[in-house]
C-alpha cells in the first residue's frame, strides 16, 4: 500500500503540466483555471463563508474519495482513479490559490 500521490509520480502525472505535447497538459491547465475561476466567482458574488468554502470542501472530499478508491482497487482500474485524483487535486490547488490571494489582499487592505 502506498500513497496515491506517490503513485501519481510513478505514472508520470507530475510531468504533464510542463510538457505541451501531452494531452494531459491541457487538462491540467483547464482544471487549474477552472478552480481559480469558480472560486473567484464565489468570492466575488457571495458573502456567506460556507458558500465560499463549499467548492474547496467538495473537491477535498473528492480527493479523499479517490485516495480511498486507489487504496482499495487493484489493477488497471486504479489508473482512472489516479487521473480523477489528479484532476480534483489540480482544481483544489487552483481554488486554494485563489482563496489565498483574496486572503492576503484583504489583509493588505486592512493594514492600510
Amino acid at each position: 500500500m502506498q500513497l496515491t500521490i506517490a503513485e501519481m509520480f510513478e505514472v508520470g502525472l507530475h510531468c504533464a503540466p510542463v510538457h505541451p505535447e501531452s494531452p494531459l497538459f491541457y487538462f491540467f491547465w483547464i482544471a487549474l483555471l477552472w478552480g481559480v475561476g469558480v472560486q473567484l466567482l464565489l468570492h466575488k458574488k457571495t458573502k456567506r463563508p460556507f458558500i465560499r468554502w463549499s467548492f474547496i470542501l467538495f473537491h477535498a472530499i473528492c480527493v479523499l474519495a479517490c485516495d480511498i478508491a486507489c487504496q482499495a482497487i487493484t489493477g488497471w482500474d486504479r489508473l482512472s482513479f489516479l487521473i480523477f485524483y489528479w484532476i480534483f487535486l489540480t482544481i483544489l490547488i487552483g481554488a486554494v490559490l485563489c482563496t489565498l490571494v483574496f486572503f492576503f489582499m484583504k489583509r493588505k487592505q486592512e493594514k492600510q
